[in-house]
C-alpha cells in the first residue's frame, strides 16, 4: 500500500508544475513552469545565470519582457517544432493511468465505458483495420471518402464528424489537435475536461460510432444536430433512470447547459439598463499566435465598444478563453460599466466562474482575476452559449490574430464586423 502511494506521489510530481505569479520564487532554469509539456522547463544552452529567477523576465508593469524573452531563447524557436514532436505528454505511463481513471470513474453505463476502452486499445472495427485483416473490400473511410479509416479517423479527424464537435466544448480544438490514435485523443481531452464534458465527449463518441455503423450498412443519413438532440436526449434519460432528477452535481448541471444551448440560436439582447459582454478567444499554433475578442451592447444591439487583442505565446484553448474573459472584463471596468451580463462559448469558464473552491490549475489565477474584476460591477451575471449565438466576439477574436498591437473600437464598428452586428442586432 504504502509503495503504490510512493508511486502515486511520483506520477503526480511528473505532471506538476508551478503557477506563475511574480515569479520571485521559480527557478527559471531548475523548475518546471512553462505551460507546455514534456519537460515543462527551460531547454536553453544560453548563458542564463543559475541563480535567475521567473520575476527577471518580468516587467515593473507585470508583464513579460518580450525583448529579453525574445533574445534568450530566439535560437529555440526553430527547433521548437522538432522539440515538440520529439517527445510525448509528461509519459505515457502517468498519463494513462490517470486517464483510465477518470473513464473507469465516470457516471455512465458500463457498455459506454467497455466501447471508449476498446477505441483507445483499437479494438473497434473500423474499415482500416478490417482491411489490413483481409476482411474489407477497401480502407477508406465511407464517410468523407478520404483517407484511411482507423479508430481515431472515425470518430475525430473525419470531417463530417468535425461538424458534431463543432458544436460542442471542443469547437476551437477540434480542427486543431492531431492525434495519432484514439488513444492519445482521449487522455488528451481528459486533461482539459471536467466531469461533464467528459462524460459528454465518451456519449458522443459512442453516438459517433453507432451512426457510422448504420451509414455503413446504409440505415441513416448523418446528421449532426440530429446526433446531438439525441445524445442529449438519451443523457437526460439515463439521468432520470438513476433518480438524478433535481440534483445539482456536475452531470446534471452539465446537461442543462447543453440542453440550453441546443435551444438557443440567436443573440438576444440584455434587458434594459445592462450591457451584453460577448467574449471569445483564437488560436494559431502553427505561428504560436492568439487573439482574444470583446464586444460590448446595449439593450437596443448597439455596439458600445470593440477590444481585440493579439498576443504571442502558446496558449492552451481554456487559458485562452479565460484570458479573453478577462482583457473584455478589463474593458467593461475601465468604461464604468455597472450592470453586465456575460456571454461565452467555453463551458469550462463558465463552470470555473460558478466554482467556489480555490482552482490551483494554470487557469486559475485567470479565472480568479475574472471574479475580482467582477466584483466591480452592481450586478453581474455570466451564461454558457453556442458558437452560433457568439459570432461577433468569434469574428473579433479571429481578427486579432493578424493586428500588431491591442485595439479598440468605442461607439463605433469597424466595417469587417458590421454585417454581424447589424443581424443579430435585429433578431
Amino acid at each position: 500500500m504504502w509503495r503504490s502511494l510512493v508511486w502515486g506521489k511520483e506520477v503526480l510530481q511528473m505532471g506538476m508544475r508551478w503557477r506563475v505569479g511574480d515569479g520571485t520564487q521559480i527557478r527559471l532554469k531548475v523548475d518546471k513552469w512553462i505551460p507546455q509539456p514534456h519537460t515543462f522547463r527551460v531547454i536553453s544552452h544560453n548563458a542564463i545565470p543559475e541563480n535567475a529567477t521567473v520575476a527577471d523576465l518580468i516587467l515593473p508593469s507585470r508583464a513579460w519582457n518580450v525583448e529579453l524573452i525574445r533574445r534568450l531563447f530566439f535560437d529555440q524557436a526553430r527547433n521548437r517544432r522538432e522539440d515538440a514532436a520529439s517527445g510525448s505528454s509528461v509519459g505515457n505511463n502517468s498519463l494513462s493511468h490517470q486517464g483510465w481513471k477518470r473513464l473507469w470513474g465516470l457516471n455512465l453505463p458500463n457498455k459506454i465505458k467497455v466501447s471508449l476502452w476498446r477505441a483507445c486499445r483499437g479494438f473497434i472495427p473500423c474499415a482500416d483495420a478490417l482491411f489490413k485483416r483481409h476482411v474489407g473490400v477497401e480502407g477508406r473511410c465511407q464517410g468523407c471518402k478520404g483517407g484511411a479509416e482507423s479508430v481515431v479517423h472515425a470518430l475525430w479527424d473525419c470531417k463530417r464528424v468535425k461538424k458534431v464537435w463543432k458544436l460542442t466544448f471542443l469547437h476551437d480544438v477540434c480542427t486543431v489537435w492531431r492525434e495519432r490514435d484514439f488513444f492519445y485523443l482521449f487522455n488528451h481531452v481528459a486533461q482539459v475536461a471536467h466531469q461533464n464534458e467528459l462524460e459528454w465527449f465518451e456519449i458522443l463518441s459512442w453516438f459517433i460510432w453507432h451512426d457510422r455503423n448504420k451509414r455503413v450498412y446504409g440505415a441513416t443519413v448523418f446528421d449532426a444536430k440530429n446526433l446531438l438532440e439525441r445524445a442529449s436526449c438519451w443523457w437526460e434519460g439515463f439521468l432520470n433512470a438513476k433518480g438524478m432528477v433535481g440534483c445539482h452535481d456536475g452531470s446534471r448541471q452539465g446537461l442543462s447547459d447543453l440542453r440550453e444551448a441546443s435551444l438557443i440560436r440567436i443573440w438576444r439582447k440584455p434587458t434594459n439598463g445592462f450591457v451584453k459582454l460577448n467574449v471569445d478567444g483564437a488560436l494559431d499554433i502553427h505561428r504560436g499566435i492568439y487573439g482574444t475578442g470583446a464586444v460590448v451592447r446595449d439593450e437596443r444591439g448597439s455596439c458600445v465598444g470593440v477590444l481585440a487583442t493579439p498576443g504571442t505565446g502558446a496558449l492552451s484553448p481554456l487559458t485562452c478563453e479565460a484570458l479573453a474573459l478577462v482583457n473584455g472584463l478589463h474593458f467593461c471596468v475601465q468604461a464604468g460599466f455597472k450592470y453586465v451580463v456575460i456571454e461565452g462559448d467555453s463551458l469550462a469558464v463558465i463552470n470555473a466562474l460558478n466554482g467556489s473552491e480555490e482552482d490551483l490549475s494554470m487557469e486559475g489565477g485567470l479565472i480568479d482575476e475574472a471574479k475580482f474584476l467582477m466584483s466591480f460591477f452592481i450586478s453581474c451575471s455570466w451564461d454558457f452559449v453556442p458558437r452560433v449565438c457568439n459570432q461577433a466576439a468569434h469574428c473579433v477574436a479571429r481578427r486579432a490574430l493578424s493586428l500588431p498591437y491591442p485595439t479598440f473600437w468605442w461607439l463605433m464598428v469597424p466595417d469587417w464586423l458590421s454585417t454581424i452586428i447589424d443581424v443579430e442586432a435585429s433578431s
